[in-house]
């Protein structure tokens, strides 16, 4: 079976899975938002169809966070690719957009976050938008919910990685989901300098410990290896440019 048609037998097209954890398709675009939205479409398609909300929600988070691995990113300017992309794949005028909330939602949360200047304030308010299972049949982890949060949060703690993990562990409900998404971003914005090397530490002691994992690699193992990809992609790139250069 083809590994994109795993996603079409998947029943929650909203659900935050891919949104969630495919950061490497982010941090291999790295500067490129529109490849890192391309790639998630495509990859994503193992979870969810390609119609689906799930995919287009991670692939505006990844684009965001191919933004903050620019040279010179800002909090703002990360913002504003998350904000453009809410329109990528966007049918307007048909049947589809009527269902399409994503720039709405996503200018309803930095609306919020612009209120606030610590990430606890906001709690009450989203707990307002976003308060339990019964407006979907899976009503903990979705999409617009936790990427939605994820960006308030990290717009209120300025892409500091340590603060915006702080803020979404204690934010309540799927707390794991936001903080990798408010997490990740501030951490391809900001880098690991900023988080506490004993985080790290415990983190690889219980991945080697994971008898449940299929991967037990470091934080560093993995980063080293997105590099390499990252390194192996700018490579061949560099390579068709030459060539092509010579053509003209």
């Amino acid at each position: 079976m083809p590994p994109s048609e795993l996603g079409r037998l998947w029943p929650f097209p909203n659900v935050v899975a891919m949104a969630r954890a495919s950061h490497p398709l982010g941090l291999i675009n790295a500067g490129d938002p529109t490849g890192a939205a391309d790639d998630t479409l495509n990859v994503g398609q193992v979870y969810a169809a390609p119609t689906a909300f799930a995919l287009r929600w991670a692939a505006l988070y990844n684009a965001a966070l191919a933004q903050a691995c620019k040279p010179g990113a800002t909090v703002e300017s990360v913002l504003e690719v998350a904000a453009r992309f809410a329109r990528y794949r966007a049918e307007a005028g048909s049947l589809y957009a009527m269902y399409d909330t994503i720039e709405r939602e996503i200018g309803r949360a930095l609306e919020i976050a612009a209120k606030h200047s610590d990430a606890m304030e906001m709690r009450d308010e989203f707990y307002g938008i976003y308060e339990g299972g019964h407006y979907f049949n899976y009503g903990q982890s979705q999409a617009n919910e936790i990427v939605s949060k994820g960006l308030a949060v990290f717009a209120i703690c300025r892409g500091n990685p340590k603060d915006a993990i702080l803020a979404a562990v204690n934010f309540g409900r799927d707390t794991d989901c936001l903080a990798a998404v408010a997490g990740g971003l501030s951490g391809a914005l900001s880098g690991a300098g900023q988080l506490p090397p004993d985080w790290i530490a415990e983190v690889n002691a219980a991945t080697r410990q994971d008898q449940y994992t299929n991967n037990r690699r470091s934080i560093e193992e993995t980063a080293d290896g997105i590099l390499a990809a990252f390194s192996a992609r700018c490579k061949r790139l560099c390579g068709y440019t030459s060539m092509m250069a010579e053509e003209f």
